[in-house]
């Protein structure tokens, strides 16, 4: 005969404050900030299609392919800033 022994467990879970610390701190700095206009009210400016020896160029210079290297050249082409995934 075998016997099983059921505990209650409590579970826990911790939360550091330095997260809630760094977004509270990047809100009150953020009318310092000189894009603070376009992250508070973003808008997307029309995309510029780059010719293909630049792309080429590009491709070459940052050993990326097309798409990158077109998401690239349009990233220096426009104002504040842009995130490139991949």
């Amino acid at each position: 005969m075998s016997r099983y022994c059921h505990r209650n467990a409590l579970l826990l879970n911790e939360l550091s404050l330095s997260t809630l610390h760094r977004e509270f701190a990047a809100l009150v700095s953020l009318q310092y900030n000189e894009l603070c206009d376009f992250i508070l009210k973003p808008y997307l400016p029309k995309g510029i299609e780059p010719e293909s020896k630049d792309i080429r160029a590009t491709m070459d210079a940052y050993k990326v392919n097309e798409p990158q290297a077109i998401a690239i050249l349009q990233a220096l082409k426009t104002d504040g800033f842009t995130l490139i995934q991949g």
